[in-house]
C-alpha cells in the first residue's frame, strides 16, 4: 500500500515539471488506473462494495451503504477529481458504449452495466463496480483530447486486471 501511495505523489510530482499535452492525458489515465486498483484493495480488505463513478465532468469513488451509492468526499486519495481542460472520456461497459453525459429530461437506466444513479442525483453517473470479492464490472474507458482520435484505453476486466494501452491516430 506504501509503494503504491508514492507511486500517486510520484505521478503529482511529474505533472507540476510542466508536461506536454500527450503527457498530461497519459498521466490522467495511469491516474485513473491507480486509483481503481487501489479502491479496489480497499473493498476487497474492508468488505465494501465501491464504485468508481464517472461523469462528465470528472471521477470519484462511491460507497453503498446498504440503500445507495454515495460519494467518498472525505477521503483524500479516493476523492472527487475533475478532467483536465479539453480531455473526453469515452466508455464502455459490458462491451456497450454508454453515455457519460444525457440530455436534460431523459430517463437514466439503473441497471448492473454501471449506468444511472441509484442514489437520487441529479447528474447522469456511470458506475464501475469494485466489489468485495475482488470482481469487477467489464470495462473500456477511453481518455482523449477533443476532436483527436488518439488517446489512451484502460481496460478492465471482470477478475479486477487493468490494462492499459495506447492508442495511435490512424491516417
Amino acid at each position: 500500500m506504501v509503494v503504491f501511495m508514492i507511486g500517486i505523489i510520484l505521478t503529482y510530482a511529474t505533472l507540476s515539471l510542466g508536461p506536454r499535452e500527450s503527457r498530461v492525458l497519459k498521466e490522467e489515465v495511469q491516474r485513473i488506473g491507480s486509483l481503481m486498483e487501489l479502491a479496489r484493495q480497499e473493498a476487497v480488505l474492508e468488505a465494501q462494495e465501491l464504485a468508481f463513478a464517472l461523469s462528465d465532468e470528472g471521477y470519484g469513488f462511491h460507497v453503498f451503504d446498504g440503500e445507495q451509492w454515495l460519494p467518498l468526499e472525505e477521503d483524500n486519495v479516493l476523492r472527487p477529481r475533475m478532467f483536465p481542460e479539453r480531455i473526453e472520456v469515452d466508455v464502455n461497459v459490458f462491451g456497450e458504449k454508454i453515455a457519460v453525459t444525457a440530455p436534460k429530461g431523459d430517463s437514466e437506466k439503473d441497471d448492473e452495466g454501471g449506468e444511472g444513479n441509484g442514489g437520487g442525483e441529479e447528474e447522469n453517473v456511470v458506475r464501475i463496480f469494485l466489489l468485495s470479492s475482488g470482481e469487477m464490472t467489464p470495462f473500456e474507458l477511453f481518455l482523449h483530447f477533443e476532436d483527436r482520435d488518439d488517446g489512451y484505453l484502460l481496460e478492465g476486466n471482470g477478475a479486477g486486471e487493468l490494462v492499459l494501452k495506447q492508442v495511435r491516430e490512424t491516417l
